[in-house]
């Protein structure tokens, strides 16, 4: 099982060898860490757009490209002014999970999905999010970060 620790982390921060971006279906970059991350990654918020315009990304999935492997897009919800479901957060994490055991990532951070813009609360969600990201390979870290004020 992979180690989970609970604690603040910075998601942009350098040390991680992979970074998850919750984002929504429709390609919507208006507000959150997706915000943040257009202009730290813009290659990869590039593609993140192109692909929900083709109708590609599902909720509850997991993507990446080629241009920028240390940045994974969550898909939390629908679209940007709808809320999460504990569900999607949860598929969200076990799909974070079955990536890790074929990489060579390390060190993974993983925001509180679904807690500030997708209106779940963390306290309710946090353990299940725990549980289904310590499936993920055994030489593995996830730090699993508490929301903060993003919006």
């Amino acid at each position: 099982m992979a180690s989970v620790i609970v604690g603040a982390a910075d998601v942009f921060d350098p040390q991680f060898d992979a970074r998850v971006i919750p984002v929504d279906c429709q390609g919507g970059t208006e507000k959150g860490l997706i915000q943040a991350a257009a202009s730290t990654y813009p290659d990869a918020v590039r593609y993140y757009k192109s692909y929900c315009k083709l109708g590609y990304l599902k909720v509850g999935e997991i993507v990446e490209f080629a241009e920028a492997p240390n940045v994974w897009f969550a898909a939390t919800r629908v679209f940007h002014t709808y809320p999460s479901r504990g569900s999607w957060i949860l598929s969200c994490c076990e799909a974070i999970a079955r990536m890790t055991k074929d990489r060579l990532a390390l060190r993974i951070v993983v925001p509180a999905l679904g807690s500030r813009s997708g209106r779940l609360d963390w306290e309710s969600h946090r353990e299940a999010m725990k549980f289904a990201l310590g499936e993920g390979r055994r030489d593995v870290t996830i730090y699993l970060s508490p929301p903060w004020n993003v919006d």
